[in-house]
């Protein structure tokens, strides 16, 4: 595939944001704040504190994403975002430590779901509901189920 086909993916990127952002891949991420002391929201976090950013419950902020228990690609139409809140999709990290390899993965996500759907239709096994568990990485706790039916 083409590397400029993947811009004409629009509506694949949207999906594959509001899977990253429903089903957070890494649940929690970590720092350390090792320089001074700072305030967030009138609260005082010394130095050389961790602090964990739960990315999975900020991903399902009611404050932030309407309907937010809702899956809803287009919430990521550009005329949906709010942009007032930037740090409220976060699954590759952010600022200086966002992930520098965060293009590669969206285009090797886009990749790989554009060559399973051209050779199958993906189903869900309804009567197997995911179970998620939040570990170092998020995952299924008994597997995903799908049904693969090949295209003629």
């Amino acid at each position: 595939m083409p590397q400029e086909h993947l811009g004409q993916f629009t509506y694949m990127s949207k999906f594959i944001k509001e899977v990253l952002r429903y089903f957070s891949p890494v649940p929690m991420i970590g720092r350390v704040n090792n320089d001074q002391p700072i305030v967030l929201d009138g609260i005082e976090i010394p130095a050389n504190v961790s602090v964990w950013i739960h990315i999975y419950a900020l991903h399902h902020n009611e404050s932030i994403w309407k309907n937010n228990m809702v899956f809803d690609p287009e919430r990521f139409d550009a005329g949906q975002r709010d942009d007032n809140d930037v740090y409220g999709f976060i699954p590759f990290s952010a600022g200086s430590r966002n992930c520098i390899g965060q293009s590669f993965a969206m285009n090797e996500i886009k990749i790989n779901i554009a060559k399973v759907v051209k050779r199958f239709e993906v189903t869900v096994v309804p009567s197997k509901e995911a179970v998620i568990i939040p570990d170092v990485v998020m995952r299924a706790e008994n597997g995903l189920y799908v049904g693969f039916k090949p295209r003629k």
